[in-house]
């Protein structure tokens, strides 16, 4: 037997996972929320039986790219509460096969919406296999604003009509079954209420996926409780309605006759009294029952009230709470702030120290990763060891500058005397001075390192015993000079 089933909601911004989101889960599809960033993957999810995008004959040709199509949606929203999609869920009969539901669900969308203007996305969905056997449905997802070659233009009012409603449930019983009777099938389905088909019947609960999945577990759900216990009504209703025709039936059938209708009429009548008197006992009793349970209703009364005034003062302490956590929050946001001003200070320090020996290369790379690290002691023995290395260097410069005292110095006993020897010493000797200063101020601008100064100093070095020797012949001596330079 075929069943109706069709729900309509609308997928807002404030409550849901968002459309996007949305669109993947009932598509069994890999889209990136572009807003937010997150991908949603669902490829690995099974029953998705058939996916199509139907666009007006207007559209764009980019509107049928799905994660294009809901992400253009949810940018073109502003509000934190717009409404991003329509969503109308309808149930398939099992009755008919894939192709027939497929036409029926293309039919439908194309006659109650793309023809005004919509943009519909649907996927139908098989049952599961610890579901009922009979659960094919579709999801059908609709645009809200009116399509426009750049992308989505107004809102169209005229959609969010509630007359649509009663429409839309109307057309798709007439869809169904007119597919029913293409199909050669004698089932129908009916949109309407069991109250406005006269039925006595109480309507079951829509479990929903997460009471079917407890159900599932062989656990009992307050939903699936509550339609358990609506069928025991409805088996209790149509047994006492099948009881009271029986009887109704076999006391009249001896007052069919005429003549026994007089009698009838008069007992009929006595009925009516009897019933009456057992509806003012009934009466009187439960005003008795009220009565007597108007005192424990009013002890249940002032406890509630009790829970009422202890649930605000609860509500007050949790904001006293909430306003405690905000200040501590800025507190530690003010802790953090001088923290990174210690750690900016500590590095200045650091910086120079380093400066003296051009560390520079070896100094970022410390404190790049001291400031990406959570625990920076690891880096103490790092920065220690560079800090030696600093040492180390500015005194080998000053045993060097010593060197270059003492070589002056020496150079002069070796020299020979008389006033131009004494000029021309005085002459190398600032001539070398000068370099040296040159050399230290190059050392300090380009950020030599150890091998480095090393090298460029013996290099100079080199030079200058070269000159003195050309200028003195002092060959001997300064061959002396470089072995006690090394």
């Amino acid at each position: 037997m075929a069943i109706y089933h069709c729900k309509l909601k609308v997928i807002n911004r404030r409550a849901g996972p968002g459309i996007v989101a949305s669109a993947a889960y009932r598509a069994g599809e890999r889209i990136r929320d572009e807003k937010s960033g997150k991908t949603h993957d669902y490829k690995r999810r099974i029953g998705i039986v058939y996916t199509e995008i139907i666009p007006p004959r207007t559209a764009p040709d980019w509107v049928f790219d799905r994660a294009k199509l809901w992400n253009t949606v949810e940018s073109t929203e502003k509000r934190k509460d717009a409404q991003l999609a329509r969503e109308i869920m309808v149930a398939l009969p099992k009755e008919l096969n894939s192709r027939q539901r497929i036409k029926l669900v293309r039919g439908y969308i194309f006659q109650q919406f793309t023809k005004k203007g919509m943009i519909a996305d649907f996927a139908i969905h098989a049952p599961s296999k610890e579901g009922d056997e009979r659960n094919y449905h579709a999801h059908i997802l609709l645009t809200m604003r009116s399509i426009i070659s750049a992308g989505f233009g107004k809102k169209v009012r005229e959609w969010n009509a509630k007359s649509n409603i009663y429409q839309w449930r109307q057309a798709w019983e007439n869809h169904t079954n007119q597919a029913l009777e293409q199909a050669g099938l004698d089932c129908r389905v009916d949109c309407r209420s069991h109250a406005s088909k006269g039925l006595e019947r109480e309507p079951r609960l829509h479990l929903g996926y997460q009471a079917m999945a407890i159900e599932r577990k062989g656990e009992q759900s307050e939903r699936g409780n509550e339609n358990r216990a609506i069928e025991v009504r409805n088996e209790m209703r149509a047994k006492l309605r099948s009881e009271q025709t029986r009887a109704s039936d076999e006391w009249l059938h001896p007052y069919h006759d005429a003549a026994n209708q007089p009698q009838a009429i008069s007992q009929i009548n006595d009925i009516d009294c009897s019933e009456s008197d057992i509806a003012d006992t009934h009466r009187d009793k439960s005003l008795d029952t009220i009565q007597q349970d108007e005192p424990s209703l009013q002890s249940f009364l002032d406890r509630l009230k009790d829970q009422i005034f202890l649930l605000e003062d609860r509500k007050e302490a949790l904001e006293r709470i909430a306003k405690t956590f905000e200040a501590r929050k800025i507190a530690l946001n003010h802790q953090i702030e001088n923290a990174l001003d210690e750690k900016t200070q500590d590095r200045l320090r650091l910086q120079e120290k380093l400066e003296c020996a051009s560390f520079t290369e070896s100094y970022n790379k410390i404190w790049a990763s001291f400031f990406e690290e959570e625990d920076p002691r690891k880096y103490v023995n790092e920065i220690a060891a560079s800090e030696h290395r600093a040492r180390k260097a500015g005194r080998e410069y000053q045993q060097c500058v010593s060197e270059w005292n003492r070589r002056a110095v020496r150079d002069s006993y070796y020299s020979p005397t008389g006033p131009e020897s004494a000029d021309k010493v005085n002459e190398i000797q600032a001539t070398e001075k000068k370099r040296w200063s040159d050399f230290a101020v190059k050392v300090e601008k380009n950020g030599w390192s150890l091998s480095r100064i090393e090298k460029e100093s013996r290099i100079l070095q080199e030079r200058l015993d070269r000159e003195l020797e050309s200028s003195f012949g002092l060959e001997a001596s300064l061959s002396h000079g470089r072995s006690m330079g090394r």
